[in-house]
């Protein structure tokens, strides 16, 4: 995008240019719901565009978005819209010809972060298109993901969960535009397999699910793909359709729930694979854990023939784990449970490891045995709040007691 050379003289002043002459610049919305144009179309036939439109010049072909409509990449040898791109579609809608503009001269960046900031502050906007335009500016003047935080005023987990809307696949995304979902509903598909993804998608088009049970139906699928129903799916899925259908019945009596999957069975839990394999990885966690007490109170008392020693042991682990507990709580609240807990367990493993390396080395210092002690204990402390959050996440919650008892034993 470049300037005309006699910019300088046409710079803030008031023109008529002929509608056709505007084009919309690539930041602008895509989406509009069925009545939004209505009123202002009706505003502009009566009494015409009070406001003018900011444009700037333009003399070279832009190249067309990668997610931008067609008519975004349209050539554009008149002026582009730098603000009001909305009183531009009513009054071609309105069939104005002419509309008051202001020219101005600004950079491609300028005219992204302006309608950018502009946009995210509109409740109506859509966030999968809120989306888009972040992407791109991020992909178009390469900016992180904090510098675009910061330059739109908001948080680092804003941008991060609104930009992880377009991991979810792009034919499902065009449905999701269709009906207009909001940010809980796509959050929820967002975390869904891609077959339940697209199962939503479809079920919404066909008007089978409503929007606002998006939530519910995401819970349910999952949930009924791992052979446990959530709490009030009363038909977990067809006869004959996928995973076999739960035999679970919800029944209130004095306050209690009974049935298969209710508090009369104790091994409810396990039919749930995600936490099966929790329990196999804390089960070898909890076993290196106990072979690396072993090896260093055997290796620690032969170096040092001293008792106390051995309490330096605890000392160190106990100190390391509470001085990053805090902050390793607030870490697992931000970042995916399921990895932390995976690489907290490998860690302990590769400690219990080199303890039992170190053993048979002939000459070591036993401060070295303190560091892998101490990086043990930097582990549990991030391990432990991801592993009670990841059992709230897996587990239904009319079954949660029995987790916890498992967890504990």
């Amino acid at each position: 995008m470049v300037t005309t050379p006699d910019v300088a003289a046409t710079l803030a002043t008031l023109q008529s240019l002929p509608i056709d002459q505007l084009s919309p610049n690539p930041w602008n919305r895509t989406v509009f719901g069925p009545d939004a144009l209505k009123d202002l179309v009706a505003s502009l036939k009566a009494v015409g565009i009070k406001e003018p439109l900011i444009v700037r010049p333009c003399t070279v072909d832009r190249a067309p978005s990668t997610n931008s409509t067609a008519e975004h990449g349209a050539q554009s040898t008149g002026y582009e819209i730098v603000s009001g791109h909305r009183r531009w579609l009513a009054a071609k809608e309105a069939g104005l010809k002419e509309a008051p503009c202001i020219v101005q001269a600004q950079t491609d960046e300028q005219v992204a972060e302006d309608n950018i900031t502009i946009n995210i502050q509109r409740e109506d906007l859509p966030p999968l298109e809120a989306a888009r335009m972040v992407q791109e500016y991020m992909d178009r003047f390469k900016k992180s993901q904090k510098e675009a935080a910061d330059k739109f005023g908001k948080s680092l987990e804003w941008v991060k969960h609104l930009v992880g809307f377009l991991t979810i696949p792009g034919d499902v995304q065009e449905k999701c535009r269709a009906l207009h979902l909001g940010w809980n509903h796509l959050q929820a598909l967002k975390v869904a397999s891609p077959d339940h993804q697209k199962q939503v998608a479809q079920e919404l088009q066909e008007g089978k699910v409503k929007p606002e049970g998006v939530q519910k139906r995401c819970r349910q699928l999952k949930f009924a793909a791992s052979g446990v129903p959530s709490p009030g799916l009363r038909h977990p899925l067809p006869k004959g359709r996928g995973p076999r259908p739960s035999p679970f019945r919800e029944k209130v009596d004095g306050g209690r729930m009974r049935g298969k999957y209710g508090f009369g069975d104790s091994r409810a839990v396990l039919r749930i694979p995600d936490y099966r394999y929790f329990l196999l990885g804390r089960f070898a966690a909890t076993l290196a854990t106990q072979m690396q007490a072993l090896i260093v109170s055997w290796q620690v008392y032969q170096l040092t023939k001293n008792p106390l020693a051995l309490g330096l042991i605890g000392l160190v682990e106990a100190a390391v784990f509470f001085s990053f507990a805090l902050w390793a709580g607030h870490f697992a609240d931000r970042h995916e449970k399921k990895r932390i807990i995976i690489v907290t367990q490998v860690a302990m493993l590769a400690c219990t490891g080199t303890l039992m390396a170190i053993s048979c080395a002939p000459h070591v210092h036993v401060f070295w045995i303190y560091g892998v002690i101490g990086f043990t204990g930097l582990a549990r402390s991030f391990m432990w709040p991801a592993s009670f959050a990841y059992s709230e996440l897996t587990v239904p919650r009319v079954i949660y007691s029995r987790a916890a008892a498992w967890r504990h034993r």
